[in-house]
């Protein structure tokens, strides 16, 4: 079993107990800013959170970037946990329409990103892959209790976004691995290395095209 393998099983661990510890987090800060029937509603919206992105790549051949999708979700959970707990009570008989509005995109990515590591496994991984899906989510089960004991439920449930985040990070190389591949089998020449064949990975960046970030170099 190659290192790439290695880590994207440890990836698919990490992002189903961040679904799990959310959606148990959910249940209690719904039952609390709301009514307690609302808590069942965390279930339901996880589960269309993992049904819906299946759905969606069964039926198209396009498939989202997995780093991009690890990445949103980091950033969706804990934004979509801060905006449900201030700003529920502004909306009245609508919150429960606004909570779900936070917290979906957040769902969505994490399934997205689950779909997307057990597709890329191929034959007998699929098992492998899926057997360390359940093992997160039984591991977010088991720590979920002791760990609203010890910190804040809403802090948790934010907190849980730091999962994909270092699931982002253990999937990364596969980028790079994808990039080196297409300079020494793909034609494309990088100029850089070519002309600096003693340079390391350490001095490359990247910049975005908009806002001026190389002038900013930021």
């Amino acid at each position: 079993m190659s290192a790439l393998t290695v880590r994207k099983h440890v990836a698919i661990a990490l992002v189903s107990a961040a679904v799990v510890l959310l959606q148990i987090a959910v249940t209690r800060i719904l039952s609390v800013v709301l009514w307690y029937h609302w808590a069942f509603f965390a279930i339901s919206l996880s589960m269309l959170g993992m049904g819906a992105p299946g759905a969606w790549l069964a039926l198209t051949k396009r498939r989202p970037s997995l780093d991009r999708v690890l990445l949103a979700a980091g950033i969706l959970v804990p934004v979509g946990v801060a905006a449900m707990v201030r700003g529920q009570h502004l909306f009245g008989n609508l919150a429960i329409v606004f909570c779900m509005l936070c917290l979906l995109p957040a769902l969505l990515c994490l399934g997205t990103a689950v779909c997307l590591l057990l597709l890329e496994a191929e034959g007998l991984a699929v098992s492998k892959m899926y057997g360390c899906d359940l093992l997160g989510a039984c591991l977010g089960a088991l720590c979920v209790v002791p760990l609203m004991n010890t910190i804040g439920t809403p802090e948790l449930a934010a907190c849980a976004g730091f999962l994909p985040l270092l699931a982002h990070e253990l999937t990364a190389p596969e980028e790079r691995q994808w990039m080196t591949q297409l300079t020494t089998e793909g034609g494309v020449v990088d100029v850089y290395r070519r002309l600096k064949p003693e340079a390391t990975d350490d001095c490359y960046t990247w910049w975005s095209n908009r806002g001026q970030a190389y002038a900013k170099n930021v």
